[in-house]
């Protein structure tokens, strides 16, 4: 079996609809939905990359772990996300 890590990148800024990470769907946020689903993969493990304190908070509280970004970074180039994350991967 194959061992791997999901991350989501999960940022409040978004060109066509602000927020969206954190807009209800059937009474869960997007980023919840998107992770339950990761779940489902048999990850090793799942994180939700965020630079926002409201996101790291709703998936907290739904269980899944957090990985707080460098906001600056995060936000210029998502790209960057990868290379930081992997430094919090085992």
């Amino acid at each position: 079996m194959t061992v791997f890590t999901v991350v989501i990148p999960a940022r409040l800024a978004s060109s066509r609809l602000e927020r969206k990470v954190l807009a209800d769907l059937g009474g869960k946020p997007m980023v919840v939905r998107v992770a339950e689903r990761a779940a489902q993969s048999k990850a090793k493990q799942i994180l939700v990359a965020t630079d926002a304190v409201e996101i790291e908070s709703v998936c907290q509280a739904a269980g899944f772990n957090v990985l707080m970004t460098r906001d600056k970074l995060f936000r210029e180039r998502t790209s960057f996300l990868g290379a930081e994350a992997a430094r919090f991967i085992n």
